[in-house]
């Protein structure tokens, strides 16, 4: 078999993105690598590797075939993409847009550049930017969904839910199996569509779909039932989270341990004191589950003239992460 096939077959094992089929993938595509190839075919298998890698959850192992196939072929800007997207993701945002920069030198009109740069600067929070480089990638392909998609979502992040209503509608005509955008157009679609109800119900029922594919499916029933306020919601969304939590490797006595270790380290924290906060101020940590009603309760308070709310930030996370 020769090279371009064998490649064909590693992708579609990375598209079913189960556990089997990409170890199968990194196998063949290790494999592959030991040949003697030219020089681009080399860095575009060290870049599979990558993504196999980050799929896998192995990131600092898909970080080093990233920087390898760059610096076999520093012309290709699929790995400089890939590792400006997991720094990203690590909220190194320093690293993250130095590879961004090095894109733009190269390609500034790649499309997977175009996107992951509009997403860099949704996390941080610069609107303008993201729609900058959102309807630049927009103008270069009008019909590209994810790029639909990416502007639906920062169209509901300015209030504007019309807009993002038609648009996330509008995926849904060019590709019913687009699974994401269901739940977003129930979500900010303010009529419940008796149509769009029964496409729903039909492609979760249709049993030639992978079961794996339904979590979006079942998330968008659950926000359906509870905009009616019908009990069944809580059965498709328990539905949803068993697919997305088989995905994640959900492991509950970890998740146990992470608790205790969280309650353990903030229980001897004067945060006051260490942050030099004088004695008439205080600091207010607002928490709960999705859509429990803090957002809302952090809204109520800081609407208060002697209140300043900070809505959600990312310090603690990020400190959880990088200390557990």
């Amino acid at each position: 078999m020769n090279i371009e096939l064998q490649i064909q077959k590693i992708n579609q094992l990375i598209k079913k993105g189960n556990k089997f089929s990409l170890s199968s993938a990194l196998e063949k595509s290790l494999s592959i690598k030991k040949k003697n190839l030219p020089q681009n075919v080399s860095s575009f298998v060290s870049n599979l590797i990558g993504i196999t890698l980050q799929k896998l959850n192995r990131i600092d192992e898909s970080i080093k075939y990233y920087e390898e196939a760059h610096k076999i072929d520093e012309r290709n800007v699929a790995p400089i993409n890939n590792l400006a997207y997991i720094y990203q993701n690590q909220s190194d945002w320093t690293k993250a847009k130095n590879y961004f920069d090095k894109v733009e030198k190269i390609e500034p009109e790649n499309l997977i550049f175009l996107i992951n740069i509009a997403n860099y600067y949704a996390s941080l929070h610069l609107i303008d930017k993201t729609f900058f480089y959102l309807e630049k990638a927009n103008k270069i392909s009008p019909n590209n969904k994810q790029i639909l998609f990416n502007l639906a979502n920062n169209y509901a992040h300015i209030g504007n839910f019309k807009e993002s209503a038609e648009i996330f509608e509008r995926i849904i005509n060019l590709d019913k199996n687009f699974f994401p955008a269901y739940p977003q157009l129930v979500k900010y679609n303010k009529n419940l569509d008796k149509h769009l109800l029964d496409s729903i119900i039909n492609l979760v029922n249709d049993k030639s779909i992978p079961e794996e594919l339904k979590a979006d499916l079942y998330r968008a029933l659950a926000t359906v039932y509870e905009k009616t306020n019908d009990d069944e919601f809580f059965m498709y969304l328990k539905k949803s989270n068993e697919i997305e939590n088989k995905k994640k490797d959900f492991n509950k006595e970890h998740l146990l341990v992470l608790k205790q270790s969280l309650i353990r380290s903030f229980e001897h924290q004067d945060l006051e004191k260490k942050f030099n906060i004088p004695e008439n101020k205080q600091m207010i940590f607002i928490c709960g589950l999705p859509r429990s009603g803090s957002t809302l309760v952090e809204q109520i308070l800081s609407s208060h003239s002697k209140v300043n709310g900070q809505g959600e930030l990312e310090y603690v996370r990020l400190g959880v992460e990088n200390l557990y």
